[in-house]
């Protein structure tokens, strides 16, 4: 038997990527004696002493990122190289494994082109360098084995990993590993211009489609940037594809009210770094998504004031399409954060849904 985490059930890679890229099989490492006895520390520390997600929430509750009336903007903030990748907990790596192991799940999270070979392997190296550097206590035995680099490289963190690479036709997306998406499919955008994959937000592309662009042309290697984006959701899960939202309209939730939205409503946050790769220029899009409970939203005054006017904001904006499927969410969770508002605040708040 090779040598796997304990927490994530991941095989174990013995060595660095330094002798061009060949990988070690998973007892290779355990042969030599490179590897730990008891409890395997795999590729990420913080897969053993989980980072509560409270204390990573702090950065992302800003009211920056929440602008009156709502605007798209690119909202872009520098942030260093020891801040590209968050800390996974325990149960995202499980889930994220489900998914990628699954007979009916991994076609659908994992996918790539031919010809993205060489910045799947350069995006590979750099998850994994991460990882040793910056992951407190970590190991010099690192990675599991995936068929492919961007399956490696997404078995090591719980962000989800996006390749974008300028061909003649644009910024395209050749490779990705999509295990948590909000309502979107990677087969409905691999090997699509950027363009096209940003047509279903109305507005965004006559407004942005040229700036990203122009701004994914002129990043630097070595400068890495972050945003945020925000939905709310009623259903705590990870991975919700479009199929997700086909199968709760055939057997549908009761509706949210003000009544019930704390408890059915959650506010879906997600972190979105880019980088360039600086040999094969391809830019790395990744996107960590934390969830908050609406007590959690409103334990914070300033916070939730900024949230409960950036979606009141939103009321009544129309989907690409022309219909509005979540206005009554919307009004519900407004609503909720109001009359919570007039209420003395909590004592305490916990924003992980993955404890």
């Amino acid at each position: 038997m090779g040598v796997r985490c304990e927490v994530c059930g991941n095989a174990i890679r013995g060595a660095a990527r330094g002798d061009g890229g060949a990988r070690e099989r998973d007892g290779e490492a355990e042969q030599r004696g490179d590897a730990p006895n008891g409890r395997i520390f795999a590729h990420m520390a913080g897969l053993t002493s989980v980072q509560p997600l409270v204390v990573a929430s702090k950065a992302l509750k800003a009211a920056r990122f929440f602008p009156v009336p709502h605007k798209f903007t690119l909202g872009l903030q520098p942030i260093k190289p020891s801040e590209w990748l968050h800390v996974p907990t325990a149960a995202e790596m499980r889930r994220k494994r489900e998914l990628l192991d699954g007979a009916d799940t991994r076609n659908e999270v994992l996918d790539a082109l031919p010809g993205s070979e060489f910045a799947q392997r350069e995006l590979a190296d750099a998850v994994e360098a991460h990882c040793r550097e910056h992951a407190a206590g970590a190991p010099s035995a690192g990675a599991p084995l995936g068929d492919d680099d961007i399956e490696l490289a997404g078995r090591l963190v719980a962000e989800d990993l996006m390749l974008m690479e300028r061909r003649p036709e644009g910024w395209v997306l050749p490779a990705a590993c999509l295990c948590f998406p909000s309502r979107w499919a990677l087969a409905d955008k691999l090997g699509r211009r950027m363009e096209e994959i940003h047509s279903p937000v109305p507005g965004l592309n006559d407004r942005l489609a040229p700036k990203i662009s122009q701004f994914f042309d002129k990043l630097a290697p070595g400068k890495l940037v972050a945003r945020m984006n925000s939905a709310i959701m009623d259903d705590p899960e990870l991975h919700q594809p479009p199929s997700f939202a086909t199968l709760r309209e055939l057997a549908p939730p009761p509706p949210v009210d003000a009544a019930s939205a704390g408890e059915r409503l959650l506010l879906r946050m997600e972190r979105q770094t880019l980088r360039r790769l600086p040999e094969t220029g391809a830019v790395v899009f990744t996107i960590k998504t934390h969830q908050m409970r609406l007590p959690d939203v409103a334990a914070d005054a300033e916070f939730a004031a900024a949230v409960r006017e950036h979606y009141r904001s939103l009321l009544g904006t129309p989907m690409a399409d022309g219909s509005d499927p979540y206005k009554t969410d919307v009004a519900a969770f407004v609503d909720w954060l109001d009359a919570a508002a007039r209420l003395p605040p909590p004592t305490r708040y916990d924003c992980s849904l993955d404890s």
